[in-house]
């Protein structure tokens, strides 16, 4: 018995373009490219957010885009900000104690 055919989604034709880029050794300069060519994009973002937000650590560059695909600095306090409130709130409702340590197990050391 024939199996249907999947249609195609353009998740599924990213990832074969992706894996067709690693195949021939073509994603590491890909990935490069695409990274030069978003950074210049935020540039102007990311020189106003500096400007605004003086001793604002951030972290290097290349390990932002590594990490989470991109380097816009304001997307980058906005979601870290929505996603520390988030955790907060979850230890909040599941904890009785006023004095509590957490643990950050981010990247490392910023700066």
């Amino acid at each position: 018995m024939k199996e249907p055919k999947q249609k195609s989604s353009p998740g599924i034709l990213k990832y074969k373009f992706i894996d067709g880029l690693r195949a021939t050794g073509v994603l590491r300069f890909a990935d490069w490219v695409k990274y030069w060519l978003h950074r210049g994009s935020v540039l102007p973002a990311n020189f106003e957010f500096k400007r605004s937000n003086p001793g604002f650590q951030l972290p290097p560059h290349d390990l932002a885009f590594d990490a989470y695909n991109n380097v816009n600095w304001n997307n980058y306090k906005r979601l870290g900000r929505l996603q520390a409130s988030v955790f907060a709130d979850i230890v909040k409702q599941n904890t009785q104690s006023e004095e509590l340590s957490i643990l950050e197990w981010g990247c490392g050391p910023v700066g």
